[in-house]
C-alpha cells in the first residue's frame, strides 16, 4: 500500500509541475494551451480507468478498496473543468481570482478539485489511525518538517514565476513576502500566543463534549512525535517545526494559492492536509485558523501570516510536548 501511495504521489506531482508550466506558456501559444487540455483529459481517463479496474477486481485488500472509487471520482473532476460555462460561473461566484480563459488557471482548478476529493476520501474511508501512529514512531519530525518547508517554498517560487524568468525579488513580492516593521512583528507574534491560548481553550471545552475519542487520538499522536529528550531539545523541536510549518505552508497556501482561490477555499485545502487525527472536530478548528491566517494575508501580507502561523505552532507544540 505504501509503495502504491508513493508512486501515485510521484506521478501526481509530475503532472502538477508539467501542467502548470505548459499552462503558463499556453496563454501565448495555442499548441501548448491545447496540450494542457489534452493532459487534463488524459489524466482524467487514467484515473477513471484505474479506478474502474480496482472497483471490478474480484479480490482486493480492504485498505485498497476505497482507492477505486476515489480515483474514479478524481477522473470525473475533469468534466466541469472542461466546460467553459462552468468555469466562468465558478470564477464569478466562487474563485474570483480565477481567469477561466487562462490554461494555467484551468489546470489549477482541476488540481484543486482532484486534491479536494482525494483528501476527503483519505481522511474518511481510508484513514487508519493505528497505521498512522505506527508510522510516526521514530520519525525525525524536525527534519521532515524542514524538508516539507523547502519543497513547498521551492514549488511556490517556481509556480509563481521563476520558471518564466521573473526575478526572485519580484516573485517574493508576488507571493506577499514583503517587509514588516519590528512593531508589527511583535504585534503578530503576540497575536499568535493569544490565538494558541484561545484554540487550546476551545479544544479543552468542546472536544470532550463532542468527540471524546479524539482526546485519545491526540495523545497517541503526540506520544509518537515525542521521542524524549531534554527541555532544550524539546524547545529546539518546537522552534524548528513551528518555523518550518509557518514558512512552508504560508508561502504555498496564502502566498501562491489564496490569490487564485480566495480565503475560504485555501483554508479548506490547508485544513485537509492536516489529516493526523482523521475526521474530527480538530479539522473544524484548523479551518477557523486557516481563515484567520487568510484574512491576515489579505489585510497585511504573507510575512504576517508566517509569523502568526509559526508562533501559533510553536506555542501549541511546546504545550503538547512539555509534560
Amino acid at each position: 500500500m505504501e509503495t502504491f501511495s508513493t508512486l501515485l504521489s510521484l506521478v501526481f506531482m509530475v503532472l502538477i509541475a508539467c501542467g502548470g508550466w505548459l499552462g503558463r506558456w499556453g496563454r501565448t501559444y495555442l499548441p501548448l494551451r491545447v496540450t494542457v487540455y489534452v493532459l487534463i483529459v488524459l489524466s482524467a481517463l487514467a484515473f477513471l480507468g484505474l479506478g474502474s479496474l480496482l472497483m471490478v477486481l474480484p479480490t482486493i485488500p480492504d485498505m485498497i478498496k476505497p482507492v477505486g472509487p476515489m480515483l474514479f471520482g478524481m477522473g470525473l473532476c475533469s468534466l466541469p473543468v472542461m466546460i467553459p460555462f462552468i468555469r466562468k460561473t465558478i470564477s464569478k461566484f466562487v474563485f474570483k481570482g480565477l481567469n477561466p480563459d487562462f490554461p494555467d488557471h484551468v489546470w489549477a482548478l482541476y488540481i484543486f478539485m482532484v486534491m479536494l476529493l482525494a483528501t476527503v476520501v483519505s481522511i474518511t474511508a481510508m484513514y487508519n489511525p493505528d497505521a498512522f501512529v505506527e508510522g510516526l514512531k521514530g520519525m525525525p519530525v524536525a527534519l521532515m518538517a524542514t524538508l516539507n518547508a523547502v519543497t513547498f517554498v521551492a514549488f511556490a517560487f517556481i509556480a509563481s514565476g521563476v520558471w518564466r524568468g521573473r526575478s526572485l525579488k519580484a516573485t517574493a513580492v508576488e507571493l506577499g513576502l514583503t517587509r514588516l516593521s519590528w512593531k508589527q512583528v511583535g504585534m503578530f507574534f503576540g497575536f499568535s500566543l493569544l490565538l494558541a491560548v484561545a484554540i487550546r481553550g476551545l479544544e479543552a471545552i468542546l472536544i470532550p463534549l463532542v468527540d471524546k475519542s479524539m482526546l485519545d487520538a491526540i495523545e497517541r499522536v503526540v506520544n509518537a512525535l515525542d521521542t524524549g529528550g531534554s527541555p532544550l531539545e524539546t524547545l529546539q523541536k518546537a522552534i524548528i517545526v513551528g518555523l518550518a510549518a509557518g514558512i512552508g505552508e504560508e508561502v504555498l497556501f496564502r502566498g501562491l494559492v489564496q490569490p487564485l482561490f480566495g480565503v475560504f477555499a485555501t483554508a479548506l485545502l490547508f485544513t485537509l492536509i492536516h489529516i493526523h487525527y482523521g475526521p474530527s472536530l480538530l479539522l473544524l478548528v484548523l479551518l477557523v485558523v486557516g481563515i484567520i491566517l487568510g484574512l491576515i494575508r489579505q489585510r497585511w501580507n504573507t510575512t504576517a501570516a508566517i509569523i502568526v502561523h509559526a508562533g501559533f505552532d510553536f506555542f501549541v507544540i511546546l504545550s503538547s510536548l512539555i509534560k
